[in-house]
């Protein structure tokens, strides 16, 4: 597996460090550049090519989201990973309208990041389980059981495809489905791309905001 090289936008000097010294003890990822905030940040990306860039949600000047934008705008390739405090579900409805790739809490543990970051790599979308805990479709059983119904009925997902939409909306990727669910990770995709044509949307991002507004309307 080729090193994944990485670029680190936060404007704390100490934190930025921290991460550095975490990352090169992994022999799997590179820190090839650094920022101190967004506008920084997007002129380093002119010369420097990295698989993912790790974003602090807040910085002075323009913040996580916004710098995440014009990135997206400028270089619509680029594999963002949020780093946040928030855990509410306003910051990653904002940040997954963007299209980041991942979201995550900065204090989680640095095992989670390395984590996050090579799921971003791969194209996988991963976002903090800790998040989806609080998420309101999520945090109560019954409301949950009241979309399935919705997506049941509307949708006609079954019952299989029913429990890889939860885990996905749980912060799971389709290696940890296949091995929750005992089942390979091909059929994992060929599941996850049904799902997708029959609710109509395009990617994990779309999935998570429908489950959440659904979730919203229910409420």
């Amino acid at each position: 597996m080729k090193t994944i090289k990485v670029i680190i936008a936060d404007d704390h000097t100490m934190f930025r460090d921290g991460l550095k010294a975490s990352f090169n003890t992994s022999d799997k990822i590179q820190v090839v550049g650094e920022a101190s905030d967004g506008w920084d940040l997007i002129n380093k990306l002119k010369s420097i090519k990295a698989d993912v860039i790790i974003v602090d949600i807040n910085m002075p000047g323009i913040d996580g989201i916004e710098t995440s934008k014009l990135i997206k705008n400028i270089f619509p390739d680029s594999k963002i990973l949020l780093l946040t405090m928030h855990d509410s579900k306003e910051y990653l409805m904002e940040a997954l309208s963007v299209g980041v790739y991942g979201y995550v809490l900065k204090m989680a543990k640095i095992e989670k990041l390395f984590y996050a970051v090579e799921q971003v790599a791969k194209s996988e979308i991963y976002f903090d389980p800790e998040i989806a805990k609080s998420l309101p479709p999520l945090n109560s059983q019954n409301q949950y059981q009241e979309i399935e119904k919705y997506l049941s009925k509307e949708f006609h997902l079954t019952v299989r495809e029913m429990e890889i939409t939860k885990l996905l909306v749980s912060g799971y990727v389709a290696s940890e489905i296949a091995e929750t669910l005992n089942i390979s990770y091909n059929t994992v995709n060929n599941h996850r791309h049904n799902i997708f044509q029959k609710l109509q949307i395009n990617n994990l991002a779309e999935l998570i905001k429908l489950v959440i507004k659904r979730g919203v309307i229910s409420d």
